[in-house]
């Protein structure tokens, strides 16, 4: 029994590195993709991009760079400022982007503010800090288009500043450990009537507000309201709250989030992303 036990194990090891390796395959053909000619596609909805953000002069353009390059092009963005010092209102601005003031330290809050300023179908809340593939705002309208029910996509992340083992830890994190409910803030689409029927993110939450929101479309919504997407829908993003927490705090957190698995069944949350590939209809 004991071999049996190191076989299975071993394999699923070998499986897991083998479906790691296909990610980052996607991303490389990506990152290749992103230098080509982009045909724009419009799949009638329009998509509103929110953006909280305070004093991050340096991660936004980045971002801003990313959306632009998109191929998906009925698209608005919203960035919602709490109070920066630094450059944040000059680069939302000079990208073109509508810019609302806040005054109040809650990413939620900043949320909800950006939501009821939008007009888009589509919403999708990210981080500064996180940068879209050329496809990924189409494959989001697509996801959402393909699956009737599905209220919510998610999608799979990499750190484009990591190494092996914080993006081996991410994918393994993505595909074991994050909760059903688990929305993830650095990138999370939802539609807009879904979004207001639940009352958008809770604005009193210091954190995990993100995971609240999902909560909630999950109980009002049912099984099949949240979309997880890892094949088609992978976004950078920077490690810099694992240097803030330092790398043993950062997966002691995140472990933490496995125990709210504990009980919930993955039928939940439909995983149309088994490996990461290509859409063959892109």
């Amino acid at each position: 029994m004991l071999f049996l036990a190191k076989l299975v194990i071993t394999f699923r090891i070998f499986q897991d590195l083998s479906q790691y390796r296909q990610l980052l395959s996607f991303i490389k053909m990506e990152s290749h993709y992103s230098h080509q000619p982009k045909e724009k596609v419009d799949f009638g909805f329009k998509v509103s991009i929110i953006i909280p953000a305070k004093n991050e002069e340096k991660q936004l353009p980045g971002l801003l760079d990313s959306i632009f390059s998109q191929t998906y092009k009925n698209l608005e963005i919203i960035v919602v400022d709490d109070d920066s010092t630094d450059n944040t209102q000059e680069i939302a601005k000079r990208f073109g982007a509508k810019y609302v003031h806040v005054t109040k330290d809650s990413v939620g809050y900043s949320s909800n503010v950006g939501a009821k300023e939008s007009s888009g179908d589509i919403l999708i809340r990210c981080d500064a800090d996180t940068r879209f593939t050329p496809r990924f705002v189409e494959e989001v309208v697509r996801t959402l288009v393909e699956n009737s029910n599905a209220k919510i996509v998610i999608g799979g992340h990499y750190f484009y500043d990591g190494n092996f083992i914080y993006n081996f830890l991410g994918f393994l994190y993505d595909k074991y450990w994050r909760p059903p409910h688990g929305t993830p803030g650095y990138m999370t689409a939802i539609r807009r009537d879904a979004y207001f029927n639940v009352g958008g993110y809770d604005a009193s939450f210091v954190r995990e507000e993100d995971w609240a929101l999902g909560q909630k479309i999950l109980d009002h919504y049912g099984n099949g309201s949240i979309v997880q997407n890892r094949k088609s829908l992978v976004v950078f993003i920077s490690s810099r709250n694992i240097r803030k927490y330092g790398f043993y705090r950062y997966v002691v957190r995140r472990g933490m989030s496995f125990s709210e698995t504990l009980g919930k069944t993955t039928s939940d949350v439909v995983d149309i992303g088994q490996s990461a590939r290509c859409n063959a209809s892109s």
